[in-house]
């Protein structure tokens, strides 16, 4: 006993971990999605601890829903018009509240002043990591689930990444891409020893003990990530030379001038063909960017989805587009950002919400949901 108390209290003395519980899950098709109907917490450096919310469909909702178990988002008035996010950390709201995440204020701001007798409701079901790959394999899963929704339609906020992850994604193999119709159930590419563990640490009887543990005790914390990662994480406030944010901006690393490589554009144009098979006769789709980047700064996996080619393979298939909120410039400063993490904080969700709210495109999200919500 007084061994694993010394363990627990040097380990946070020498290397104290975030706290961080399980809030994700992985799918027969190989997808990790938010957990459906429980709630996890997170913790980074000097930031607090957020607890994160979910509802039947993997989708993140207002801790005060949760707590009172409020029904989720299945029982609409007959005037509301339903809408399904799609999206990565910046939609699901890295590190700030649910109310402060930018689909939450757009969902309010559509609520306050385009409601016309009529309400919208999102379904949030964005998650951390995820690009253009992940998309058609969340619907693939959800899909009878989310007919209960009678959606409206289907938002997807493009983010500064989504090209790249779809290119370097699991979800389909280059080899037999012409083979593959679908994001198919069942895929041997996700049948790993790190998957196993993942899946083994999910198990109802297992996951109360592991989120106990990784809840209050750092030692198990470090373990935890020595095990699946062969690493832990650093305070970056302890290295006052070396605490550079931890950068979500990829055009730094990338060569800018390099080549779009013919596997990278394979998987995304197939993202995107999926995205419409797996929604056909579910509802419409519209992409838009968040904007938060110009594309001079990312790398050519990334710029893709900018294109002509992209744009016209997408609408051809249906799907609506509004890059028109991408700029020349970083949309808000680094003040509006995390400490050293660079999602946006608060205020930083705020400029995001306005951004797309003034889009004037045709294809512009307050036109999507006046076209789509108009019946």
């Amino acid at each position: 006993m007084l061994t694993l108390i010394g363990l627990e209290v040097g380990s946070r003395i020498i290397a104290y971990q975030p706290m961080s519980t399980s809030w994700r899950e992985l799918q027969e098709n190989g997808l990790a999605t938010n957990i459906s109907n429980s709630s996890g917490l997170h913790e980074f450096w000097g930031n607090g601890i957020k607890k994160y919310a979910f509802g039947n469909y993997g989708n993140r909702i207002s801790l005060n829903s949760y707590k009172k178990s409020e029904p989720d988002n299945t029982n609409f008035q007959n005037k509301s018009c339903s809408y399904l996010i799609l999206g990565d950390s910046f939609s699901f709201g890295w590190l700030v509240e649910y109310e402060e995440a930018f689909p939450t204020l757009i969902e309010n701001y559509l609520n306050k002043n385009l409601s016309n007798n009529r309400s919208f409701k999102f379904t949030n079901a964005a998650a951390g990591g995820w690009g253009l790959a992940d998309y058609p394999a969340y619907v693939e899963i959800f899909k009878e689930k989310l007919k209960k929704l009678n959606l409206n339609g289907i938002i997807v906020f493009v983010n500064l990444d989504d090209g790249r992850r779809a290119a370097i994604s699991s979800l389909y193999s280059i080899s037999k891409i012409d083979n593959i119709p679908l994001v198919k159930k069942g895929n041997k590419n996700f049948i790993s020893k790190k998957v196993f563990i993942k899946k083994t640490l999910n198990y109802p009887l297992v996951l109360p003990i592991y989120n106990f543990s990784q809840k209050h005790s750092n030692f198990a914390r470090i373990v935890k990530r020595l095990f699946l990662e062969k690493t832990i994480d650093i305070d970056p406030r302890k290295n006052p030379v070396e605490n550079r944010s931890r950068s979500l901006y990829f055009g730094e690393q990338f060569k800018i001038n390099s080549n779009l490589s013919k596997d990278a554009k394979l998987k995304i144009d197939r993202s995107i063909l999926d995205l419409k098979e797996q929604t056909f006769n579910l509802a419409p789709l519209l992409m838009v960017y968040t904007g938060v980047l110009p594309k001079e700064v990312m790398d050519p996996t990334n710029r893709y989805i900018f294109s002509t080619e992209f744009k016209k393979n997408a609408e051809s298939k249906g799907i609506k587009i509004d890059f028109s909120t991408l700029t020349n410039q970083k949309l808000y400063p680094s003040s509006y950002e995390i400490k050293y993490d660079n999602h946006p904080n608060a205020a930083g969700h705020k400029i995001i919400a306005n951004h797309i709210l003034n889009s004037q495109s045709e294809n512009s999200l307050r036109n999507f949901v006046k076209n789509t919500c108009s019946n």
